[in-house]
């Protein structure tokens, strides 16, 4: 399961897309998705949609709105009750501390290869220098952090074999580590080896004072998985996979 979902943070009405996909090759049926919603106030389980089935390689998309505090996770999960549950975690945190305006990041990462990549958009009007990146990856899969690239520049280089590291100590001038106001770069760590799912912890400060958090565990597959329940004998064991996206409403 991936996720999606880009949003700003702070109490406004936020509008979430859960997209189901049946990436197996017989039907799945009694599909329920649900949402756990932990923030300031404690931990929730939301009911999202379903019960509903899915043809092989089909998609069901559902959407639930809620207002959000600073800092929440949510961990959702879509499971028929006999597959494997698929489900995933995400978190995004924008902290204060300084006069600025933080960060707009997109709650996933993309991992594909040897690198692992994380969108950040500039408030409009508004640069953002990168001041540190603390990063938490699994070291024994994906083996030594070698570089940190923002979009084409390359802000770091070297062998940092030691998961968690602080990284503060930047090549190239303060620009190539600078995203303009209004517009969206990629910070992007490439490691020695093929990068793994999760789990990983990122924390990117700005000099202004404003840092933003992502947090990844490894792949959950929860549950007891009855193949012969999941679309006839032989059928594939794993659950529907899905993502989630998060847009701040109008």
């Amino acid at each position: 399961m991936t996720g999606g979902i880009t949003f700003n943070v702070g109490g406004s009405p936020v509008t979430y897309n859960y997209v189901v996909t049946n990436n197996t090759s017989s039907p799945v049926t009694g599909i329920k998705v649900t949402d756990e919603v932990t923030d300031q106030n404690g931990t929730t389980t939301v009911d999202i949609c379903g019960p509903f089935d899915l043809a092989a390689n089909d998609t069901h998309t559902c959407q639930a709105v809620d207002n959000i505090g600073l800092g929440t996770t949510n961990i959702a999960t879509a499971s028929n009750g006999t597959c494997s549950a698929d489900s995933n975690q995400v978190t995004v945190t924008v902290g204060g501390g300084g006069p600025g305006q933080c960060a707009v990041a997109a709650t996933s990462l993309v991992i594909k290869d040897r690198d692992v990549k994380w969108n950040l958009k500039a408030p409009k009007g508004q640069k953002l220098e990168i001041k540190t990146i603390s990063i938490s990856w699994p070291d024994g899969a994906n083996g030594p952090l070698q570089e940190i690239h923002l979009d084409a520049a390359r802000i770091f280089h070297g062998s940092l074999g030691v998961s968690p590291a602080v990284i503060s100590a930047f090549s190239g001038p303060a620009k190539d580590r600078t995203i303009e106001g209004g517009q969206t770069d990629t910070p992007r760590f490439k490691f020695q080896h093929h990068a793994a799912q999760g789990p990983y912890d990122i924390t990117v400060e700005s000099t202004n004072g404003c840092s933003v958090h992502i947090a990844k565990p490894g792949r959950a597959v929860l549950g007891a998985a009855r193949p012969r329940q999941c679309g006839g004998a032989g059928a594939p064991t794993g659950a529907p996979a899905f993502s989630r996206s998060r847009f701040q409403s109008p």
